[in-house]
């Protein structure tokens, strides 16, 4: 009998001690995450604070960047600050998502597929995955509005997910009946997106800045992601700004020194 007690005391403490030590492993390892995290966000703070302020926009210039061309090296995050103006005399504060000429393959936040786009670059599924940035973002798996409604950027189409036509104009997902993709509705805030040469860049950068009041101006910053792998070159990126039915458009050259 004693040795029973003697035992389950034995393996009570042994208990205890596995887990003081995994305690302290996890204390450890959160003090040791903590701390990566800190400088990195430190990091990042100073990036912000050493970018220099853009210039004051106009009409003339109503997009104004803090640095182009940038200089920089391969897997690298670049802190680019963007100055916004409204000319306007009231605010701006929505974006419209519209259909029109010319979506195709431009960063407009609609992956835009139509059978009849004389062009080829958007009339299937896969030449819009090659041609139009906002189609090449992973979540085209189907054209089933509801099924991707929690994704962004909006989808426009009138071809299948097998390729064929379907509807004539009846454009997902403003089909009659059915409920409307929220992605597509109007949007609040003014949206910037920078989009890079692929090879440089892999996905669009896209930021909400909010609403700029009439005659005022906003700035914000935005992040270049770099590949791991870019060769030393000039590369061309587009800062696009969209709000309500008004679209800027500013290109940004990228030069990259690797040592």
């Amino acid at each position: 009998m004693n040795r029973k007690k003697r035992g389950s005391l034995q393996l009570s403490v042994s208990a205890i001690v596995v887990l003081i030590l995994a305690l302290t492993m996890l204390s450890i390892g959160l003090v040791f995450v903590k701390g990566m995290l800190g400088k990195m966000f430190l990091k990042f703070d100073e990036q912000i604070s050493e970018e220099p302020e853009p210039p004051n926009p106009s009409l003339s210039h109503p997009v104004t960047l803090s640095r182009n061309p940038v200089i920089s090296q391969k897997d690298t995050i670049e802190v680019i600050k963007v100055s916004v103006l409204n000319p306007a005399y009231s605010e701006i504060s929505k974006r419209n998502y519209v259909k029109k000429e010319g979506i195709c393959g431009e960063v407009d936040g609609i992956c835009f597929i139509d059978v009849d786009d004389t062009t080829g670059m958007c009339n299937t599924v896969e030449s819009a995955k090659r041609n139009d940035p906002d189609c090449n973002t992973g979540f085209l798996t189907g054209m089933d509005c509801e099924q991707n409604s929690d994704k962004s950027p909006c989808l426009i189409s009138n071809v299948y997910a097998d390729g064929e036509a379907g509807g004539g104009i009846m454009y997902c997902p403003y089909e009659p009946g059915e409920p409307r993709d929220p992605n597509c509705e109007p949007s609040e805030g003014i949206e910037i997106y920078i989009s890079c040469d692929t090879r440089l860049m892999e996905k669009p950068f896209k930021r909400n800045i909010g609403k700029i009041n009439g005659g005022a101006s906003k700035t914000n910053i935005v992040l270049l992601k770099l590949r791991s792998t870019v060769a030393d070159d000039h590369y061309l990126c587009k800062v696009n700004v969209f709000a309500e039915d008004k679209d800027y458009l500013e290109d940004l050259v990228v030069k990259i020194e690797n040592e």
